[in-house]
């Protein structure tokens, strides 16, 4: 049964004309794993009712598994969200993407899993459905977990192509898994990048096809050969270092364009191999010629073990914000890391339009993967969240849901 409570009082976002407060909506308070944790989240329309869906898979040890949620008939979501099986068991471990790999109007799931990648498919359209299955599994790589997923097309062809970063804590190397079709993938490396990784475009108008991660202390963004009338899947994919900062090679990465008109810049977190790396949440801001350096902004330097940073106009002021989550490591120490679960931030950081952003502190019970979606439907987004349990942590599944205030209502 789904629980509501209010947010912490919110912040205002600039010259936003509405302030955006939050509710939690407990979808599941203490999910069933088999001993897992719940590591990858994901929000997407699995029974296509138009209303996103929650999914989960669990790894890292235990039964494992993936899961969904199916997103309340009633609308409320308030209300109970069913919980279905999509597979029984699997190190899902560590990140997932909805994608029609199949193109037959059915999302399906692309996941690291058993040290592997694959993708899982819907049945809707294969004669069966999405709460009674089967979801069909696809084997993509065998070789090595995936701490983070994008979905582009990075060669141009009209499909859309896989980019993993690999996982450090696993030794399995990031690659670009080339779809050839459904069944069909191409795998090759494109350089070296740690557990973040995000999409670049660098202004060209082909679209966010270069690849931007840590490689030891360095902010490195690779160009992808069709950059300058190459080819994506032969030809070499020149590194530029944009920054150095200490330990990116664990960092998480976004990439946005933050003013209007303006270039994409990135967005770094501290995130693992905490307590050693130095804390930091930055924007990387893009020059003109992105393969000379990039300056960098500080935006909280407090900010520690933020596994996944989300880009969105939360308040719909027409400026990029930023949505992050500490870890329930966070501010803890080793080995255990669980001496005080109540000092890890769920926060969104408000584009002020000045190159400031203002934080808006939503949560202080910690955060891991979370994902910003608009799901009840107000054109406002969401946020999906749970911690990883890891250490203890209560991790259940929840929502942040938007609740708009207009000004003229304001207190």
């Amino acid at each position: 049964m789904a629980s509501i409570s209010e947010s912490a009082a919110p912040s205002l976002g600039g010259a936003a004309q509405m302030r955006v407060t939050y509710s939690q909506v407990v979808i599941d308070p203490a999910p069933d794993l088999g001993g897992a944790q719940p590591l990858e989240k994901a929000l997407g329309d699995l029974n296509l009712d138009g209303r996103p869906d929650a999914i989960l898979g669990a790894g890292n040890a235990g039964g494992g598994g993936l899961y969904w949620y199916a997103s309340p008939g009633t609308g409320a979501l308030t209300d109970p969200w069913a919980k279905h099986v999509i597979a029984e068991t699997g190190d899902f471990y560590e990140d997932m993407a909805i994608l029609d790999v199949n193109r037959d109007g059915a999302p399906d799931i692309v996941a690291s899993v058993d040290d592997g990648l694959a993708w899982f498919e819907n049945p809707l359209r294969q004669g069966g459905d999405a709460v009674n299955g089967p979801w069909t599994r696809h084997t993509i790589r065998t070789d090595g977990a995936a701490h983070a997923i994008a979905v582009a097309d990075i060669d141009g062809d009209g499909r859309q192509d896989i980019v993993i970063a690999g996982s450090v804590g696993r030794g399995s190397p990031p690659a670009i898994l080339f779809q050839d079709g459904p069944d069909a993938w191409t795998q090759r490396s494109f350089g070296q990048v740690g557990d973040g990784m995000a999409l670049l475009s660098i202004g060209t108008g082909k679209g966010a096809i270069n690849i931007v991660g840590g490689d030891g202390d360095s902010v490195v963004w690779y160009e992808n050969p069709r950059e300058t009338g190459g080819n994506a899947r032969l030809d070499a994919w020149v590194p530029h270092v944009a920054a150095t900062l200490p330990h990116a090679f664990y960092d998480a990465f976004a990439a946005g364009v933050f003013t209007p008109g303006g270039r994409m810049d990135l967005v770094v977190a501290s995130s693992e191999d905490y307590p050693d790396n130095p804390s930091g949440l930055y924007r990387l801001v893009a020059p003109a010629d992105p393969r000379q350096a990039w300056s960098i902004q500080v935006i909280d330097p407090s900010y520690t073990a933020v596994h996944r940073v989300n880009l969105a106009d939360m308040n719909r002021d027409g400026l990029l914000d930023i949505v992050v989550a500490e870890q329930e490591q966070a501010h803890n120490s080793p080995p255990d890391f669980d001496q005080d679960f109540g000092q890890q931030r769920v926060a969104v950081f408000l584009n002020q339009g000045n190159g400031s952003f203002a934080e808006q502190r939503i949560a202080m019970t910690g955060g891991h993967n979370q994902v910003a979606v608009d799901v009840n439907m107000d054109g406002y987004p969401d946020i999906l969240n749970a911690n990883h349990g890891v250490f203890g942590a209560p991790h259940p599944l929840e929502l942040w849901v938007s609740q708009p205030v207009m000004a003229a209502d304001w207190p």
